[in-house]
């Protein structure tokens, strides 16, 4: 058996077979084993032991925490020292021996690594902590929006309690709103940087386009204002529009709503509205058209058909009518721009006449009168003697031919029958 006696610093028995020594530098440690029994011979010892250092200095280059934001990466040891070894642990490493690996965790995680001197196979030992901020979801925010022309659009339509937002573009309300409304007149784009309030500010920024289509205001232009028309006349309300858009009309006396072109006979002025749609994009325009009705003469006082004796005449008509004109046509009128001229046909005969409401839109209307001119009985007459003799006492009849078709009137001395066809008369004197 033996006896064992240490010296030396950090040593935790110094009569230990096998002490074991903690030096923090370059020590030596001597030793004097001695023989138990028998001559007691002993012998001494020196053991050197050599103290490297271990890579805290490696250590130091690394941080012990960081910040990042969602949907980010981080490299864990950006200023580390290629000549020591690596060896990473936690998640989301591809690679565990890389020097500076890059990480991307969707939340807080901790990472630890041992570095190791490989000249000495000193090592030491670092746990890192990655804190993930939330970066703003902006999955809602559509990335095109389409609107018609001269309508408003919110570019986001969900209010955010913990975000801020800071938008740039043409005509917004409100440039720090969650939901701002957008007015454009031609195609935009508006930028959105999205800011977490909480945590690290992550943001993240985002473009939306919006699409303006125009309204059919072409086709409005096609669309008559106003128009004016005669009573008892028609007129079409769109002759130039267009077969490739939708139309919806309203008003009065319109048969088809929908008919690209439609006719009206209003009897009075009538307002019409019409709603012109682009079947394409669903944008609409909407116009109102004022249709004026004037009022068409009335001739119903004026006869289609007047009979009279030849060498008379006649006036086509009784009335005078102080707002319209007179334009008379056919022979033997003494005024043909009279409201009643007089005719004097010797044969039958026809009369046109047009007639217009100076008032209003001059509407006319035109007339045809028939003269029927009937024959006297001058042949019957010519049966008549102008002159008859006879002696004083003697009687004569005064129409031995004549015709008992017709009707006569007899005037004079001695008749006794004035309404006879062949009266006989008896003067005394010459009459």
């Amino acid at each position: 058996d033996f006896t064992f006696n240490w010296t030396g610093l950090n040593l935790d028995n110094a009569v230990s077979d096998t002490p074991v020594a903690t030096p923090s530098e370059n020590s030596s440690y001597n030793v004097t084993i001695t023989e138990v029994g028998g001559l007691g011979c002993s012998v001494e010892k020196t053991i050197e032991v050599s103290v490297n250092e271990n890579p805290d200095d490696q250590l130091n280059l690394i941080a012990n925490e960081a910040s990042i934001c969602s949907g980010t990466s981080i490299n864990l040891n950006p200023n580390g020292e290629i000549n020591y070894d690596y060896n990473w642990d936690g998640n989301d490493l591809e690679n565990e021996t890389l020097l500076n690996p890059s990480v991307s965790p969707l939340s807080s995680t901790s990472y630890t690594v041992k570095v190791t001197n490989p000249n000495t196979g000193c090592f030491s030992n670092k746990t890192i902590n990655i804190d993930v901020s939330d970066t703003p979801d902006v999955t809602g925010i559509e990335d095109e929006l389409t609107i018609c022309n001269g309508i408003s659009i919110p570019l986001n339509t969900t209010e955010y309690a913990n975000l801020d937002f800071t938008w740039t573009g043409q005509n917004l309300d409100d440039s720090n709103s969650d939901v701002p409304v957008a007015a454009p007149s031609v195609n935009s784009s508006y930028s959105v940087t999205i800011t977490n309030v909480e945590g690290l500010s992550c943001a993240v920024e985002k473009t939306i386009n919006v699409i303006v289509n125009e309204n059919p205001d072409d086709q409005l232009n096609l669309i008559a204002n106003e128009a004016s028309i005669c009573s008892g006349t028609s007129i079409n309300l769109n002759p130039s529009g267009d077969k490739n858009y939708d139309y919806t009309w309203d008003g009065i006396g319109i048969g088809d709503v929908a008919e690209f072109n439609p006719v009206v006979s209003p009897t009075a002025s009538t307002n019409y509205s019409v709603q012109v749609t682009n079947r394409n994009t669903g944008c609409f325009s909407n116009k109102s058209i004022e249709v004026e009705v004037s009022d068409v003469p009335n001739v119903n006082s004026i006869e289609d058909l007047y009979t009279i004796c030849n060498g008379n005449s006649i006036a086509l008509n009784t009335t005078e009518y102080p707002n319209l004109d007179f334009t008379w046509s056919g022979g033997n009128l003494d005024n043909a721009i009279a409201d009643i001229p007089i005719a004097n046909p010797s044969v039958n005969s026809s009369y046109s006449v047009t007639i217009t409401n100076v008032e209003g839109l001059s509407c006319a209307v035109e007339k045809t009168i028939d003269v029927i001119v009937n024959e006297n009985p001058d042949d019957l007459l010519d049966l008549i003697s102008d002159q008859t003799t006879l002696c004083k006492g003697n009687s004569t009849d005064l129409n031995p031919d004549g015709d008992s078709n017709y009707e006569y009137a007899w005037n004079g001395m001695g008749l006794n029958n004035v309404t006879m066809l062949n009266p006989t008369v008896g003067p005394t004197s010459s009459t």
